[in-house]
């Protein structure tokens, strides 16, 4: 079955639809669904999943000769549904974005050091930071042939508009919610959108205030605007040219491997600084690591590693510590600080490695004497013995990053 653009499925609808299938299949698994785009589009929660499972999925014999990743990923879903569908992906041009954009013009936009992009290969990728921490990247979505009634649904959705020159045939831009950068273009029959999702913090450009909520500068928004569309130029350009730029290949970089954080510190190391047991570290987001009570009827206490986070990101904290004091004789560099006034707040450095500590939750529970009121506080004359023993786990983590 081979997609027409008479079809009554859209793109946008065989993505969501493949979303939901993978979804599925993911969940009967016991298993974890690919991320999810922060991009209005197409609705494909498979962003992450279709791109990593193709490979097995295709020798699988779920789609055999089937010339796009994700109608291989989808047919070898067990159902008739999900094969009518995998026919119908199969049929559809393999698109991906990202692969028609500069690495250096899309990281030029953020702050932050971008990952290695995703894509589910039906016209929708994420351009993800290696810092997920301080926001969600960048997510494209280009549709070939469908008209431009999705992507004014979408564009409809985030409220006023404002147009701007020199991008595709017309194209206009937004603040979503009055933040969030989205741009939209038209070029003959081919739509792109682009999305910025998370924190303001992340991207490279003027900001109005402080902290991790600041907006952009607003006269500093046409510009970024403008840099922003250049890269639906790429989009289309690429997609007349029928391939990708061959600079891309070479200008890609391979992301580094990422150390487990939970593995650099042993229950030995963090369970001193509590009274009650603790649980298993979890690692919600790469590069943390988080500490909690096995017992969370004793308290919610508990401790957050980072590691190797952006500038972005600690700049992002230390406006949560009114005051930042230097450490000697941890790292290269460290100072600490109470979040807040109250939870204890340690950044170091070594070489190219950063350490970040931060104390949540009820400070009762810390295997350190503390001071009742409104918020219990550490002790004064207790403190400096405290952060001496966070400086003692960072410098255990940069032993274990080889620093």
């Amino acid at each position: 079955m081979t997609a027409h653009p008479s079809t009554p499925l859209t793109r946008r609808a065989i993505a969501g639809l493949a979303a939901g299938i993978l979804l599925l299949a993911a969940c009967s698994a016991g298993g974890a669904a690919g991320p999810t785009s922060p991009g209005a589009g197409n609705g494909s929660g498979a962003s992450g999943g279709a791109a990593s499972s193709a490979t097995n999925a295709g020798s699988g014999g779920g789609a055999a000769g089937c010339a796009n990743p994700a109608g291989a990923t989808v047919g070898a879903v067990v159902g008739a549904d999900a094969s009518m569908l995998a026919g119908v992906i199969c049929g559809m041009p393999d698109v991906d974005p990202c692969a028609y954009l500069d690495p250096a013009s899309v990281q030029a936009l953020f702050a932050v050091t971008l990952d290695a992009p995703t894509t589910d290969h039906l016209g929708n990728c994420t351009w993800p930071l290696t810092d997920p921490s301080v926001g969600d990247g960048l997510a494209v979505v280009v549709n070939v042939g469908q008209g431009e009634g999705p992507l004014d649904t979408d564009m409809g959705m985030g409220g006023a508009t404002t147009a701007i020159s020199g991008i595709g045939d017309k194209a206009s831009w937004q603040l979503l919610a009055g933040y969030f950068p989205h741009l939209g273009a038209v070029k003959g029959d081919t739509t792109c959108e682009l999305t910025v999702g998370g924190g303001n913090a992340q991207l490279n450009v003027a900001r109005s205030g402080t902290g991790p909520l600041a907006g952009i500068d607003p006269s500093a928004v046409p510009g970024f605007m403008a840099k922003l569309g250049q890269l639906c130029n790429q989009i289309f350009a690429g997609l007349v040219k029928g391939g990708p730029p061959p600079s891309q290949a070479a200008s890609q970089t391979t992301p580094q491997p990422k150390v487990d954080p939970c593995s650099l510190l042993t229950p030995a190391d963090v369970q001193p600084l509590f009274k009650a047991a603790l649980g298993a570290p979890q690692s919600p987001l790469t590069g943390e690591c988080d500490w909690a009570l096995s017992d969370l009827s004793k308290g919610d206490g508990g401790l957050t590693l980072h590691v190797d986070r952006s500038q972005a990101g600690l700049a992002q904290d230390m406006v949560l510590a009114p005051q930042m004091t230097s450490l000697s004789g941890v790292g290269d560099s460290a100072k600490w600080g109470l979040a807040v006034g109250v939870d204890p707040l340690l950044i170091a450095t070594k070489g190219a490695h950063g350490c970040e500590l931060a104390v949540t939750g009820d400070l009762a529970q810390l295997n350190v004497a503390t001071v009742a009121g409104i918020y219990t506080t550490i002790d004064p004359s207790a403190l400096a013995g405290f952060i001496q023993q966070l400086g003692g786990l960072c410098t255990t983590v940069f032993a274990g990053l080889g620093s």
